[in-house]
């Protein structure tokens, strides 16, 4: 009784311990959103880069990914604990199942936070570039847009081709994710150069196209995981967004803006058409939005062969639209919100700013 009586005591002890850490990394989180610059010192550029390119090369040895199995062992343990609590309301264990329950959440939360979730409050990558924080007109929007579009008609006459005349990737997808780190070893900013494990192809690809997710970081894996059975067009820049992620950039626009720019120095043209594809649909959506006679001018200026291929990429996810997208976007637009994403979703098309500062600041792409 008494070795019972003395377990319990240490179980009550460490899961008072997890949560009080739980507590503190929230306190810290929210401290380092007001001091960028030390976190970038001593955590994101130092010791969280070294810690994530050392545990993405150990959890690079194995061929599947780590974190997706990890993914469904985490569903699965707070399935069982959400069920055991709501069984303990008709018992008298209800206090005891909100404490596992909550000692679980928290050990998930600081795991995260100092594993990796700490970058949210980083310095921008707008920061990292030289870039100032400008607006532009649409005019300057559509100049641009059209730039984009030269760059991509340019881009494309390399790429391989299928017998309808859309962009396919060269070889398969195992060989995108080959390739993809080299867009990486001569990276325009010095904060994404290193040396991490590869990107890992999820198991289940094609289930997740329902979701609409294209690629998920894993921070307790330091694993970039990437959706392979996506549309060729936008493969390889998904595979160097991730790999964005694993690198520290936590915002979609600023990975979105990593990818297009270390895409526009690798040195296969299907990574270099995939990447300036992403910032020019992007680009073109957000044009639509701001002035619809600039966009149609646009339009009709473009080549067939890029409008073909981005046709056929938007026919090739309206098969998969429906309540489960619906679901995935809402519970990811929650996910960005809570860590400070505030437009959550929408915040996706935001890399265009990046783009427009980078043109005219820097004066090339």
């Amino acid at each position: 009784m008494r070795d019972a009586d003395q377990n319990g005591n240490k179980g009550l002890a460490f899961g008072a311990a997890a949560i009080a850490s739980a507590l503190i990394f929230m306190l810290l989180a929210r401290f380092s959103a007001y001091r960028p610059d030390l976190l970038e010192r001593y955590y994101s550029s130092s010791i969280n880069k070294s810690f994530i390119s050392l545990l993405s090369r150990i959890t690079g040895l194995l061929p599947i990914s780590v974190g997706e199995v990890l993914f469904f062992v985490l569903i699965a343990v707070l399935t069982y604990l959400v069920l055991m609590t709501l069984i303990g309301i008709f018992t008298r264990n209800l206090p005891k199942r909100l404490f596992n329950t909550a000692v679980f959440l928290a050990i998930v939360y600081t795991a995260f936070v100092s594993f990796w979730g700490l970058n949210y409050s980083r310095i921008s990558i707008r920061e990292m570039a030289g870039l100032s924080d400008t607006e532009y007109s649409a005019k300057e929007l559509y100049d641009v847009t059209v730039k984009l579009a030269e760059i991509a008609s340019a881009e494309r006459l390399d790429v391989d081709v299928a017998s309808n005349g859309r962009m396919i990737i060269t070889g398969d997808a195992e060989s995108v994710i080959e390739r993809a780190a080299s867009g990486y070893d001569d990276a325009w900013i010095g904060e994404l150069r290193g040396d991490y494990g590869d990107a890992k192809p999820i198991l289940l690809s094609g289930p997740m196209l329902y979701t609409g997710i294209t690629g998920i970081y894993m921070p307790f894996t330091g694993e970039a995981n990437v959706n392979i059975a996506v549309h060729d067009l936008l493969l390889p820049a998904t595979v160097l967004h991730e790999m964005a992620h694993q690198r520290g950039i936590a915002y979609e626009d600023e990975a979105n803006f990593a990818a297009f720019m270390v895409s526009r120095s690798h040195p296969d043209s299907d990574f270099r058409y995939s990447g300036v594809m992403l910032a020019l649909i992007s680009s073109m959506n957000a044009l639509a939005r701001a002035d619809s006679d600039l966009y149609g001018k646009l339009i009709s200026s473009m080549s067939e062969d890029i409008l073909g291929d981005i046709d056929e990429y938007g026919e090739f996810w309206k098969q998969y639209e429906g309540k489960t997208e619906e679901i995935s976007e809402k519970i990811n637009d929650t996910y960005l919100k809570g860590n400070g994403q505030v437009d959550g979703v929408r915040s996706y098309g935001m890399m265009v700013d990046l783009v427009l500062q980078q043109y005219y600041q820097k004066g090339h792409f």
